[in-house]
């Protein structure tokens, strides 16, 4: 996926993510323009998110990455996402009932926990039917621009040294073109593969 934007889906819904009372997404984007709100970075839902869906995306307000959950937002209350021409590590962890945690590194910086905000924390993320999509929406509406790598989703909450420990293990190559494949990029969750290190 580069600079014009598009994105890259599932056929069918994707299960695996159905109910889920806990959830880690991670990986590296590199925009390449000027900041676009409300592009999106992994998403399962519809243009307005609704019961059993879910959608991280770049916030109205620059610096912020929001996470909707079902209809109710969390976002960073510290840190800057949107910085341009510069590989950024993201991390956004679900505790079901308990926490929405963001997380920010680059290529040289260890991933910081951010401070953050949002409504009630649901206990799970319901059972959606909508396809998994990466940069962007599943209507194609909302395209990041520029260029995502690496992009992992496990189905629990992984602690913050293993957070750092999977952005060391994917920093990009200094010349990569942000290729983008779901059978390449996008590594959904087994249970235990990370272990406290």
């Amino acid at each position: 996926m580069g600079g014009s934007g598009g994105g890259a889906q599932t056929a069918v819904s994707f299960d695996a993510l159905d109910n889920l009372t806990a959830m880690t997404i991670t990986g590296w984007y590199k925009s390449d323009g000027a900041f676009a709100g409300l592009a999106r970075l992994v998403d399962r839902a519809a243009p307005t998110v609704g019961a059993g869906e879910w959608s991280l995306y770049f916030d109205p307000t620059p610096g912020r990455l929001q996470l909707n959950l079902g209809g109710t937002t969390f976002f960073n209350t510290t840190g800057d996402y949107w910085q341009t021409n510069k590989w950024i590590f993201f991390a956004v962890r679900f505790v079901g009932s308990s926490s929405v945690n963001f997380f920010i590194g680059d290529t040289n910086t260890t991933a910081s926990l951010l401070s953050s905000t949002g409504g009630p924390v649901p206990a799970n993320l319901g059972d959606g039917t909508r396809k998994l999509t990466v940069g962007n929406r599943e209507n194609l509406g909302r395209a990041f621009k520029g260029c995502i790598d690496d992009v992992r989703i496990y189905d629990e909450a992984i602690s913050d040294t293993n957070i750092e420990a999977i952005r060391v293990e994917g920093i990009p190559e200094p010349g990569t073109i942000g290729l983008l494949s779901l059978s390449s990029v996008l590594l959904i969750a087994r249970r235990h593969r990370w272990r406290e290190r």
